[in-house]
C-alpha cells in the first residue's frame, strides 16, 4: 500500500515561536529567581530550539544556540550533583556552583544573547517538506546511537543515545508527529546519567561498588528496552 500523502499543519506550527517566547520570558525571570528549576526549564528551550534550527538549515545559529546550552548544562550538573551530597564536598560544590551560574548570568544579560533572540524571531518558519527529511535525518543518527549502544553498551554510548532520542522527540513534536514509544527510554536514559555525574564527581565520596552495579544495572536495562524500540526508530527514518 503506498504511503499516505502528508498535510502541512498550519504554517504557524513551523515557527519557533512558542519555545522562542519561552526562552524570553525565562532569561527575564531568572536573575530574580535562579532556582535549580529555572536552570532546567532555560537549558530545556535552548535543546528544543536546536531541534527546531536543524530543521530550518541554520547550522550557525544552531551552535551558538547550543554553545549557549552547554554552558548552562554544567550549572545544572551541579545541581543534581547535590543532591546526592552533604558536608564539606557539598560546602565546595556550592561556591563553584555559584561562581559557574554567575558568570552564565552575565552573558544571560549580554548583547550577544540579545543578538541570538533577534536572530531566532527573525529566521523564517520551516519549510513542511525538509522538515520532514530534517527529522527523518534524526532518526536515522538515534538509531545508529541505538546500534552501537546495543553493541557496546557502555556510559559514552548510552550518553550519545540519550542524545540522539531527546533530539529526535523535540523533533517529531516540533512537527506534531508521536513521540510516545521513545520517551520511557529517554527518562531512563536520563535517570542513568544523573549516576553518572554522581559517580564521576570529583566532590563524591565512597559508596564505589554500590554506584558501580547501580550503573551496570542501568545499562543492561536501557540496552533492553532499545531493542525493543529499535524498529519503531527505523520506521521513523524511513
Amino acid at each position: 500500500m503506498p504511503r499516505a500523502a502528508s498535510v502541512p499543519p498550519h504554517p504557524l506550527l513551523f515557527r519557533n515561536d512558542r519555545w522562542r517566547q519561552r526562552l524570553e520570558g525565562q532569561l527575564a525571570l531568572l536573575p530574580i529567581d535562579p532556582t535549580a528549576e529555572q536552570w532546567h526549564e532555560l537549558r530545556d528551550s535552548l535543546g528544543r530550539l536546536a531541534a527546531w534550527l536543524r530543521m530550518a538549515e541554520r547550522p550557525s545559529l544552531r551552535e551558538r544556540v547550543k554553545e549557549l546550552r552547554r554552558g548552562i548544562g554544567r550549572v545544572r550538573d551541579a545541581d543534581i550533583v547535590r543532591e546526592h551530597l552533604s558536608g564539606a564536598s557539598l560546602s565546595r560544590l556550592e561556591r563553584e556552583r555559584a561562581r559557574q551560574a554567575a558568570v552564565l548570568l552575565r552573558r544571560l544579560t549580554a548583547s550577544s544573547t540579545e543578538n541570538l533572540l533577534r536572530e531566532l524571531r527573525e529566521t523564517p518558519p520551516l519549510n513542511h517538506e525538509t522538515a520532514i527529511v530534517a527529522c527523518r535525518g534524526t532518526a536515522r543518527r538515534a538509531w545508529k546511537a541505538g546500534r552501537r549502544f546495543a553493541l557496546d553498551p557502555t556510559p559514552a554510548t548510552a550518553h550519545r543515545l540519550r542524545r540522539r532520542l531527546r533530539e529526535l522527540r523535540f523533533a517529531r513534536e516540533w512537527l506534531r508527529l508521536g513521540t510516545a514509544p521513545i520517551r520511557p527510554l529517554v527518562r531512563r536514559l536520563g535517570r542513568l546519567n544523573d549516576c553518572l555525574l554522581v559517580q564521576s564527581s570529583p566532590h563524591r565520596h565512597g559508596e564505589g561498588g554500590k554506584a558501580g552495579a547501580r550503573i551496570d544495572h542501568g545499562i543492561a536495562r536501557c540496552r533492553s528496552a532499545w531493542r525493543a524500540l529499535r524498529s519503531t526508530v527505523k520506521e521513523w527514518s524511513r
